[in-house]
């Protein structure tokens, strides 16, 4: 299942499907990251790992291995976006696509969550029972922040892990771009050269 979200400036498709995600991802980007979520710690609401930062008031805890949201039965982050404490993903490198297995607990099935992928807004719905199911997100415009909140519910409580991203390949043109600097670079070092 997919769904389109359109801006001004990008479009944002979202995939429940892990498989359709990296299929999509794939066309526009190569694999940069994925991260477990089994190790590191939080510091103030910020938890500092080697690819991205994740920050927000609502970060519960991690890494948390209960049973509690848990997606894959190790450690993973728990947290909670209502009363305006959004959660923020910051990428060490822009991003082109960003995906999570995510579990809603009991209390969150159903919540419906607002993304904001670099200034593009979109929306994603929890899983409709206690259970994990993954989400993902293929921008057509590359984005270094990712931010979920979720204003309408109270102390629904979420997990997120299993964290996947993809940067962009370059298109065409930026190739074509990149070659005749190299060639311009070349040209102007055999003229150098030639002069000597």
């Amino acid at each position: 299942t997919l769904t389109m979200h359109h801006s001004a400036q990008a479009v944002v498709i979202v995939h429940t499907s892990a498989v359709d995600f990296a299929t999509a991802a794939q066309v526009v980007g190569t694999q940069d990251f994925t991260e477990n979520l089994d190790s590191g710690s939080i510091s103030s609401g910020t938890i500092t790992l080697t690819d991205v930062t994740i920050s927000g008031d609502g970060i519960a805890a991690f890494p948390n291995g209960n049973g509690t949201n848990t997606a894959d039965g190790s450690g993973y982050v728990r947290f909670r976006v209502d009363g305006g404490r959004p959660v923020t993903f910051t990428f060490n490198t822009a991003v082109i696509a960003f995906g999570f297995d995510t579990n809603p607990r009991t209390q969150g099935v159903n919540d419906t969550f607002t993304v904001d992928a670099g200034g593009t807004g979109s929306s994603f719905t929890m899983p409709s029972t206690d259970t994990t199911e993954f989400r993902g997100f293929v921008s057509d415009s590359p984005f270094t922040t990712f931010t979920l909140s979720d204003s309408g519910n109270t102390d629904d409580f979420y997990g997120i892990d299993n964290l996947v991203a993809y940067t962009a390949v370059p298109e065409p043109s930026t190739y074509a771009a990149i070659s005749g600097l190299v060639c311009l670079g070349g040209a102007i070092a055999r003229r150098r050269f030639k002069r000597s």
